[in-house]
């Protein structure tokens, strides 16, 4: 797994207002004895309302640690009457997971073996830094 940021980044996203989702290790432990799984478990599965609602209740959780998960799906579900998209929602997840360092880029693991090819064709020692 990614390290954490140390840096607090959040990434915002319209709910039911403009809220900051970040993910800090208090969230990441709550939303693991929530949901049951580890986060990068979670998403070997498609992503559905039930898991994009746990994450968006653990990505709130650093600006409102007593928030109920009940509160989550009220504005989740308020959000998708109005005509939000459910879609947009969990790619901002998925975009604050990676910011506060909880997964890594898609095609970060495939840019490291590039790089270590690299590194061995030019004679180096792959790792070697």
């Amino acid at each position: 797994m990614p390290a954490l940021s140390a840096v607090p980044v959040a990434t915002k996203v319209m709910i039911d207002m403009e809220r900051p989702i970040r993910f800090t290790w208090s969230s990441v432990c709550r939303f693991e004895e929530k949901y049951g799984k580890s986060i990068p478990d979670s998403l070997s599965a498609q992503l559905g309302i039930s898991l994009t609602t746990h994450l968006v209740w653990a990505g709130l959780l650093h600006d409102e640690p007593n928030l109920k998960m009940a509160t989550v799906e009220a504005r989740c579900g308020a959000y998708i009457d109005r005509g939000g998209d459910i879609q947009q929602l969990a790619k901002a997840v998925l975009e604050a997971l990676v910011d506060s360092g909880v997964i890594g880029r898609p095609d970060a693991k495939a840019q490291d073996v590039a790089d270590e090819d690299v590194a061995v064709e030019e004679g180096e020692a792959p790792g070697n830094d």
